[in-house]
């Protein structure tokens, strides 16, 4: 399960809370909730400090978002490892894997 908690501030970057595991059809609802907020150009903050596992879509979506100028913070150094270790896939790829596909 994963909890992602949405700030919204007028002027600064948009601010997700990471709680839980990013797996599964975890990886697609994040997906869903910043491919739009990445689309007009908004910049994204995601704290992962309550992270507890990442799954290789969910890597892949991490990796694609850092593409696109987010921020991830607090990872963990075993999470930075691994994402320093993936390539940022194609657009939507990160999705297509989390539907299993």
């Amino acid at each position: 399960m994963l909890r992602i908690s949405l700030i919204r501030n007028q002027t600064g970057p948009v601010f997700l809370r990471l709680e839980g595991d990013v797996t599964g059809p975890w990886v697609k609802e994040l997906d869903r909730i910043c491919d739009p907020m990445i689309a007009t150009g908004e910049r994204l903050r995601i704290d992962l400090a309550e992270v507890g596992f990442v799954d290789r879509a969910g890597l892949e979506l991490l990796a694609q978002l850092q593409e696109h100028e987010a921020t991830l913070e607090h990872c963990s150094a075993f999470l930075e490892t691994q994402l320093r270790s993936t390539p940022p896939p194609a657009l939507g790829h990160a999705t297509a894997l989390a539907a299993g596909g």
